[in-house]
């Protein structure tokens, strides 16, 4: 009996099958096969959405630098237009910097059509008069009052223009006010003339001096920088990275009656030093700022090709509109995404107060 049992035990285990080594690594061979596909395909899926996403950061960050740009193109000259033939008396001091020339904006071309423009824009930040007011009494070279009828035009705080009409003007920052007398007078105390005032010479007020007044956006190592130039010493502020290029027109009437008649690059007539030294009718035929910017994506794809880019091309319309120069183009390395983009800014207050 208990041989049989055993035959038959020996006869059970003999049909058994199990799974050899061979077939266990033929299916650890399969499952990395399927683990590979599925990754490759993440990693194509996850590389297509970094670059719809960088192209689509592209974008915005030209549609945020374009608006803000066209917000600080559309305010240059405010303020300042108002007296600008009072400030057209200052002397050029050739620097943009410290001219008190009655600019709006000046536009700095690159060396080439690669090479970023830069522009300056000039404006008041005066909250409570925006009109000269005249000197009522004489202020000697080295005094540190000036005696004006401006009882609620001017705060401690805020910087002024004197203008003493024969060219000389300085700019000086306000310690305090007086209270005003019965004709409505008020002394101004701060830190001291270079120049003697006459009463019915000019004092303009330009704002707080702690507000920017004249701003520099210039565009370095693809980054838009933003620099006080009131300020000494201030250093440039980054606004916006990618930045490929930046280029501008200035739009000119020409035959003054108050519109665009031709565009023009910042060169020739309205090369920098020209447009520092210009009267105040000539500097209001400047009466719009075109602006183009070229945006790139942060994300590297290999099969982007190479950018031919163009601005400024004026359509068949805008050409018989206008005088329009050659359109700028150029080229740009391939493995990237670009945007660009083109916007007119009318000099609204340069127009306003013509």
């Amino acid at each position: 009996m208990d041989a049989h049992r055993l035959r038959s035990a020996r006869r059970s285990a003999s049909r058994q099958r199990g799974i050899s080594l061979i077939e266990l690594m033929v299916g650890v061979v399969i499952g990395l096969i399927a683990i590979l596909v599925i990754y490759q395909t993440f990693a194509v899926a996850e590389g297509v959405k970094r670059q719809t996403i960088s192209a689509g950061d592209a974008q915005r960050t030209g549609l945020v630098a374009m608006y803000l740009l066209g917000s600080e193109l559309g305010n240059a000259g405010s303020g300042i237009m108002l007296n600008q033939d009072d400030l057209a008396t200052c002397t050029d001091t050739k620097d943009v910097a410290t001219t008190l020339r009655p600019f709006s904006v000046i536009v700095t071309p690159g060396a080439d059509d690669d090479t970023p423009d830069s522009f300056v824009v000039n404006y008041s930040t005066a909250r409570s008069v925006v009109t000269p007011s005249v000197f009522m009494s004489k202020t000697d070279a080295g005094g540190t009052t000036y005696t004006v009828q401006s009882p609620t035009g001017f705060k401690a705080g805020d910087m002024v223009v004197g203008i003493t009409g024969d060219g000389r003007c300085e700019r000086r920052t306000i310690a305090a006010v007086s209270a005003p007398d019965a004709n409505g007078n008020v002394v101004l105390t701060h830190a001291g003339s270079t120049y003697e005032y006459l009463p019915t010479m000019r004092l303009i007020n330009i704002g707080p001096a702690t507000t920017t007044q004249r701003v520099r956006y210039d565009v370095t190592s693809g980054v838009l920088r933003s620099t006080d130039l009131v300020t000494a010493g201030a250093v440039a502020q980054p606004l916006s990275s990618s930045i490929m290029n930046m280029k501008l027109q200035y739009g000119i009437d020409t035959d003054g009656d108050g519109n665009v008649d031709t565009w023009t690059a910042a060169t020739g007539d309205y090369a920098v030093d020209k447009v520092l030294a210009y009267s105040g009718a000539e500097l209001r035929r400047i009466k719009a700022v075109r602006i183009g910017m070229i945006v790139r994506s942060d994300e590297y794809d290999r099969d982007a090709p190479t950018h031919d880019w163009t601005l400024f091309e004026c359509t068949a319309q805008e050409k018989v509109d206008y005088t329009c120069p050659d359109p700028i183009k150029g080229t740009l390395p391939a493995n990237y995404k670009y945007r660009a983009y083109e916007t007119i800014v009318p000099l609204r207050n340069p127009m306003w107060n013509r």
